[in-house]
């Protein structure tokens, strides 16, 4: 799968630069949305569920500026899988022309959107950290472990556009699917509430939702000043290898019959 990336690096590079222009382009403020729309959604939610609701994190977390860089922390890390999910299951229909290029490396294309989703992201972690220094500081040196955190859900969400790219060729009815589902894994994520907050039979259950473990992972790193937990991100990234390279076998072997289907 990286064989992929190394050897069309520069198709990648230039179509996850022109798909990043192209979602502002045309608007007033250009790029600068890419700024504003993190921090237009954690002002709204802030409000609601910081000033309005008062939901409490816990105990030790009082002020609304911490409750901010919590929840904004967990938002970051549940939209970039997000956004890769959602894009996954029309991007071949959105790309019918080069199905159609014999010799056009349609593996590249999820590697693209991941990588568009990774700019967003990165663009909300430098507002992150800016918004963790003007409040608190300097944050924790444990911050320099942020990218061996964000890592493995990187190589997740690889997994999963190759395989809903591929499996929506097919099943037109998969992106109607995919929306509702995305939306209630939102609320069983540990992005509004701590895991604390479930009662103690429940709370491994929520583990089994993929961005459970990153985002207290990069709490962690980020506002705690903790060690990362290494064997878990160990057994993260190996699960998460395992199944992209799965997602890359599907796609491989169902992209023969695209051009037929489309």
């Amino acid at each position: 799968m990286f064989t992929v990336l190394l050897r069309d690096r520069t198709i990648a590079g230039e179509m996850a630069a022109r798909e990043f222009k192209a979602l502002y382009r045309s608007s007033y403020l250009g790029v600068a949305w890419a700024l504003l729309n993190p921090l237009l959604s954690l002002a709204v939610y802030t409000f609601v569920f910081g000033l309005v609701l008062k939901i409490k994190w816990q105990e030790e977390v009082t002020q609304v500026d911490e409750f901010a860089l919590i929840l904004f922390t967990g938002m970051i890390v549940f939209y970039f899988l997000a956004d890769c999910i959602l894009r996954a299951p029309g991007l071949m229909l959105e790309n019918v022309n080069y199905i159609k290029m014999v010799v056009f490396p349609l593996e590249i294309m999820s590697w693209v959107v991941v990588a568009g989703s990774f700019i967003k992201a990165t663009v909300s972690f430098a507002i992150l950290l800016i918004a963790i220094v003007v409040l608190h500081g300097v944050p924790p040196w444990t911050v320099v472990f942020l990218p061996l955190v964000f890592a493995p859900i990187v190589l997740l969400a690889l997994a999963l556009v190759w395989f809903l790219a591929a499996t929506g060729v097919y099943i037109r009815d998969l992106a109607q699917i995919v929306g509702p589902i995305v939306t209630l894994f939102f609320f069983i994520s540990p992005v509004f509430y701590p895991i604390s907050a479930l009662p103690d039979a429940l709370q491994p259950l929520l583990y089994l939702n993929p961005v459970t473990f990153i985002i207290q992972q990069t709490r962690d790193v980020l506002l705690s000043g903790a060690m990362p937990n290494f064997w878990g991100l160990l057994g993260y990234f190996l699960a998460a290898w395992i199944a992209a390279w799965a997602g890359l076998f599907w796609f491989s072997r169902t992209k023969r019959g695209f051009a037929d289907v489309l």
